[in-house]
């Protein structure tokens, strides 16, 4: 709870998967007739809404790289992916 209140966008974030099975952002009740939407469009929309949120708002690399628990945020920076994320953390 006390990271949720300091940093709410890393701990959604942190929810996160790529796999549809794993992603536990969407459990998150956005709207009541969200369960009705197709669970894979509504994950290529979420993760679009979340790549421009993070870039709108900005990530502190340093801060990042310091704290493990802040590496899914990288991902969702302009131009890397899940992939280049994780080469760049090593």
């Amino acid at each position: 709870m006390a990271r949720f209140e300091q940093d709410p966008m890393n701990e959604i974030l942190n929810l996160w998967s790529p796999i549809l099975s794993e992603n536990q952002a969407l459990n998150i009740n956005f709207h009541p007739l969200q369960k009705h939407i197709n669970q894979s469009r509504l994950m290529d929309v979420l993760e679009e809404v979340n790549i421009q949120m993070l870039n709108n708002v900005g990530v502190d690399i340093n801060l990042v790289i310091d704290h493990e628990h802040m590496y899914n945020q990288i991902q969702f920076s302009s131009g890397l992916g899940p992939r280049k994320s994780q080469r760049f953390i090593q």
